[in-house]
């Protein structure tokens, strides 16, 4: 019976040692349709004045909703201008002028600017994309971060597998995220294609044209991202002997949007954050963490990873100056990055600019 009990750990180890090696299968999966659908250039820059449905559907909403829209705008801004002018409130063209006239040319020639934003960031993807004759369909051709992580079976422990499904959990959300990140994009792409005229025309007054200019903005942020992305993955391939560090890049290309783009929030939600609750990247491995650390602990009798996942629950960002380190947010409970302030802050910073 004591033998017994003394092999438990060996087979808890061994039925680790196998789930992560079918882990790093599905991992390979993942990373197979992320290149297939959110990188390979045909379907990360759809040209859509190719696709001769989306296109007969385009020029449906132009010519039944958005022309009857325009013209009825126009009509009205133009009746403003004249009355205007005839009770001498307007003593020329004035800015209302130049913003009525950019308003209609960007409305008129709203899809061939947008399909040339796109095929100009195809142009700068594609010159990336061919670098250094990469399968980017192969993971292991790209990182051998699953390679490094994998244990022999001869040498497997109980730590020893916790802590590499640790590192595989960590790069399957890198992955994962990554992942629904680039098929947002994509959608994003199309439908501010099909949004961007009538939105256009909000460019007429100085409140209004926040709102297209934001759209606007979005459109070329969302374009331009995938080059982004392809330039960390290059540098994943360029350290190809340092797997901690090619964990670092992946990690670094899903959370792209936050770092680079104005309009980063719609794709939190494809990303770490939930509708039903913000959640941050360092808060789900710190779950992980813990739960492998306490089955570590009954295991081997070390009880000095759960630490790891406590400290990583404790919020990245403080919003209080002077204060460096893991600190708690006030009013909110640790294992989590207080975004809806991060947002709040940087608007009132373009207000004050």
């Amino acid at each position: 019976m004591l033998s017994l009990l003394s092999d438990i750990p060996k087979i808890l180890a061994v039925i680790i040692y196998l789930a992560d090696e079918a882990y790093i299968g599905v991992i390979g999966g993942f990373w197979y349709f992320l290149v297939k659908f959110g990188l390979e250039p045909s379907y990360a820059f759809p040209i859509l004045t190719k696709d001769s449905s989306f296109m007969s559907f385009y020029y449906f909403m132009f010519n039944s909703i958005y022309f009857e829209i325009a013209a009825f705008v126009i009509v009205a801004a133009s009746i403003y201008v004249l009355f205007s002018s005839s009770f001498g409130k307007n003593s020329g063209f004035g800015e209302l002028g130049i913003r009525f006239s950019i308003s209609v040319i960007v409305f008129m020639g709203s899809l061939e600017i947008s399909q040339f934003i796109v095929q100009a960031s195809y142009y700068v993807y594609g010159i990336l994309w061919g670098y250094g004759n990469i399968n980017w369909y192969s993971l292991l051709s790209v990182t051998n971060i699953s390679s490094n992580i994998s244990i022999p079976l001869s040498q497997i422990g109980a730590s020893n597998a916790l802590i590499e499904f640790f590192l595989l959990s960590w790069l399957f959300i890198a992955t994962f995220t990554l992942l629904g990140m680039l098929i947002i994009r994509q959608a994003i792409i199309i439908f501010l294609t099909i949004l961007l005229p009538v939105f256009s025309l909000l460019l007429m007054t100085k409140d209004s044209s926040k709102v297209a200019i934001k759209l606007w903005l979005l459109f070329i942020e969302s374009a331009v991202l995938p080059t982004f992305v392809i330039i960390l993955l290059i540098l994943v391939h360029i350290f190809y002997g340092d797997f901690i560090l090619q964990i670092g890049f992946l990690t670094l290309a899903s959370l792209v949007p936050t770092l680079i783009m104005s309009n980063s929030m719609i794709y939190r939600f494809a990303s770490f954050q939930s509708a039903y609750g913000e959640m941050s990247a360092a808060s789900v491995l710190s779950g992980a963490i813990n739960q492998v650390g306490y089955a570590g602990s009954a295991l081997s009798g070390n009880a000095t990873v759960p630490i790891l996942g406590n400290m990583l629950s404790y919020p990245i960002w403080s919003k209080e100056k002077g204060n460096s380190g893991p600190l708690r947010m006030q009013g909110r409970p640790s294992g989590g990055i207080d975004w809806k302030s991060i947002e709040n802050e940087k608007l009132k910073y373009r207000r004050e600019r």
